[in-house]
């Protein structure tokens, strides 16, 4: 979580990509999976804006606070971003 006077200015989009990047180079993963409640769009969309793909939506999954949220699973896969690990 970033403070707000770091938010919408792409550190986390940024962070998301270089750690990916170190996961498929460095530790050799074939496969990522992250996990975000629905009303999270900030973080749905640092997924999206780094190829992360939506897979399936798990009702009711979450509980915080008193409110019940739904979980969005998302993934990525080596192959998908196999162009940005060349450069």
């Amino acid at each position: 979580m970033l403070h707000n006077d770091y938010s919408n200015k792409g550190i986390g989009t940024e962070a998301v990509k270089q750690i990916c990047s170190i996961a498929f180079k460095v530790l050799s993963l074939e496969q990522i999976t992250a996990n975000v409640f629905q009303p999270n769009i900030a973080s749905i969309r640092v997924l999206q804006k780094n190829d992360f793909k939506y897979k399936v939506t798990i009702p009711n999954a979450i509980i915080k606070d008193g409110n019940v949220y739904d979980l969005l699973i998302y993934g990525l896969t080596k192959e998908t971003i196999k162009h940005v690990l060349s450069e």
